[in-house]
């Protein structure tokens, strides 16, 4: 994919909030109206796929930040390491979430995978990624746990 077609719902209301709520590729459909949210997506052509990945990153924010839906904030992952996989912020936020639920090897094995692209150039926007130092430090609290010292 050259270009990053990426459809954000940049509004929704729910009892007056908005917020960020999903980003889909290639979909056709502009507005969604039901009795409970009112959403307008708006197709983006992005040429820079550091961007797209920022959105993908950003939008799994939005749904950690809810703490309902953890299948699918790792499918949110996913997408952003298959979109740009020799970065290395997906792959260390995928490591705190098999932390947190104390699936401490697949943990690890995103913590090692991530630690092979650190180094990299910043990104243009922020995406929650505190350094390539605590890849290491993830690598090391799950290694503790599954005795790979």
């Amino acid at each position: 994919m050259t270009g990053a077609e990426i459809v954000a719902i940049i509004s929704v209301s729910i009892a007056g909030l908005t917020t960020l709520l999903s980003t889909c590729f290639h979909s056709r459909c502009t507005t969604i109206r039901t009795p409970c949210i009112s959403c307008d997506r708006e197709l983006i052509h992005e040429k820079n796929p550091e961007v797209a990945y920022c959105c993908i990153i950003k939008n799994w924010k939005q749904l950690n930040n809810t703490t309902r839906r953890p299948n699918e904030e790792k499918s949110q992952l996913e997408t952003a390491i298959s979109f740009l996989p020799k970065r290395p912020e997906a792959y260390y936020h995928l490591s705190t979430l098999y932390n947190e639920e104390k699936l401490w090897k697949k943990a690890y094995m995103y913590a090692c995978i991530g630690l092979e692209f650190i180094n990299n150039s910043s990104l243009p926007y922020d995406v929650y990624y505190p350094g390539d130092h605590m890849l290491l430090f993830q690598k090391a609290l799950s290694s503790w746990y599954i005795g790979q010292r």
